[in-house]
C-alpha cells in the first residue's frame, strides 16, 4: 500500500504532468484567427495568486498561458479564436476548474479527465477578453461566543480532501490580542471565559509537506501562497436559558448554555417575599419555598450569568391552596 505521502507526491506529479504537454502540443482548432485572452488570479482577499493556468475548449482543446515552471498571478496571451474553460492549478484548493469539470478528482481513484462545461472567456479574432479566476482561502468559521469553537476551514474540496484529511489541514498559530495563545493548538479552538472581550484571529500557513512536495514536483513551488493572518472577532459572553419547576414546596432550577457545567447565582424572586438567593453546580440548584399562605403566586428565577454566560430567567406560577381543616 502507498505511503500517505507517496499518494501526495502522486498528486503533486499529477498536476505537473498535466501542463506539461501542452508546452509543446499543437491546437485542435482550425484556422479560424486570433484573439487575446488575459487571465487574472486572486483569491477571495483581493490579494494576486500565483498559478498556472490552462484553457480548455468545448473540442477538448487547450492552450497553456505562460511557463508552467514560473507559475504568475496574470497572463496575456493570444489564442485561437473560440470560448474557453480555465483550469487553474495553484493557490490554496491547489486545483480549481472554472467552466471546467473534473477538478475533484486527480487522479487519486481514477484517471483525471478534465471537461469543457462552459465559456468562461471568449477569444473573438482581432479582439482581446479578460477573465479573472477567484480562489478560496481557508475561513474562520463558527461563533465568538464562550463555550463555542472556533475552526479553520480549509477551501481544498473534493477528492483530494477526502483522501488525506486532516494531513492537508493549513498549519494554525490562535492569537489572543496578536499574542500567541499557548496550547492552542490545530484547525480548531475553543473560547473560554478568559477570552471574552478579547479580539481572537489565527495565522494560516500553507501546509509545510505540501509546499516541500511542490517545490520537489517540477517547479510548482511558486503556487504555494504565503501564510496570512484571519480578520479579528471580538468574542462576548454565551447566552444561558433557565428553567424553572415547581413541585412539592421546592422549586427546581436548571440552567444550561454553551459552558459544559454552567455556575453562578440565581435569585428566586415572589411578591410580597424576600428574596431567595442560591448558588447554582453543574447546571441545578433546588431550592425551597418559603411558608406561604394560600393564594396565587409568579414565582421568577433570575440567573446572573457569570465570566462566560449572560443572564437568563424563568418564571412559573403556584397556587397554595388553603388547609383543610381537621374535624373533631
Amino acid at each position: 500500500m502507498r505511503t500517505t505521502t507517496a499518494r501526495l507526491a502522486g498528486v503533486l506529479a499529477g498536476l505537473s504532468l498535466i501542463a506539461t504537454p501542452l508546452v509543446v502540443a499543437a491546437p485542435s482548432h482550425a484556422d479560424t484567427g486570433e484573439g487575446t485572452v488575459t487571465v487574472n488570479i486572486v483569491d477571495d482577499r483581493g490579494q494576486p495568486v500565483k498559478a498556472v493556468v490552462q484553457l480548455i475548449d468545448s473540442t477538448g482543446g487547450n492552450e497553456i498561458l505562460g511557463d508552467p515552471t514560473t507559475p504568475a498571478s496574470s497572463y496575456s496571451m493570444a489564442v485561437p479564436v473560440g470560448g474557453y474553460g480555465v483550469v487553474v492549478m495553484g493557490g490554496w484548493p491547489l486545483m480549481s476548474c472554472f467552466g471546467v469539470t473534473g477538478c475533484d478528482g486527480l487522479g487519486i481513484t481514477s484517471p483525471t479527465t478534465l471537461t469543457f462545461a462552459s465559456a468562461v472567456v471568449t477569444a473573438t479574432e482581432g479582439g482581446s477578453a479578460t477573465y479573472t479566476a477567484v480562489l478560496g482561502t481557508p475561513t474562520v468559521e463558527g461563533a465568538a461566543r464562550a463555550g463555542e469553537t472556533l475552526e479553520v476551514v480549509s477551501p481544498m474540496s473534493g477528492e483530494l480532501a477526502d483522501a488525506f484529511g486532516d494531513f492537508l489541514a493549513p498549519s494554525v498559530t490562535w492569537l489572543r490580542n496578536g499574542d500567541r495563545i499557548r496550547g492552542a493548538k490545530g484547525a480548531a479552538y475553543t473560547l473560554t471565559r478568559r477570552d471574552v472581550g478579547s479580539r481572537i484571529s489565527a495565522t494560516i500557513g500553507y501546509p509545510a509537506l505540501l509546499k516541500l512536495l511542490a517545490g520537489i514536483s517540477g517547479g510548482l513551488l511558486g503556487i504555494a501562497p504565503d501564510a496570512f493572518t484571519s480578520p479579528e472577532v471580538t468574542v462576548t459572553k454565551n447566552t444561558s436559558t433557565t428553567d424553572l419547576k415547581l413541585s412539592g414546596g421546592t422549586a427546581y432550577v436548571r440552567v444550561s448554555g454553551a459552558a459544559d457545567e454552567a455556575s453562578g447565582w440565581v435569585q428566586l424572586t415572589m411578591k410580597g417575599q424576600r428574596a431567595t438567593w442560591a448558588r447554582v453546580q453543574d447546571g441545578f440548584v433546588p431550592v425551597d419555598l418559603p411558608n406561604l399562605k394560600a393564594g396565587k403566586y409568579k414565582v421568577t428565577a433570575t440567573y446572573q450569568g457569570n465570566g462566560e454566560l449572560l443572564g437568563s430567567k424563568d418564571t412559573a406560577n403556584l397556587t397554595v391552596k388553603k388547609a383543610k381543616k381537621r374535624k373533631g
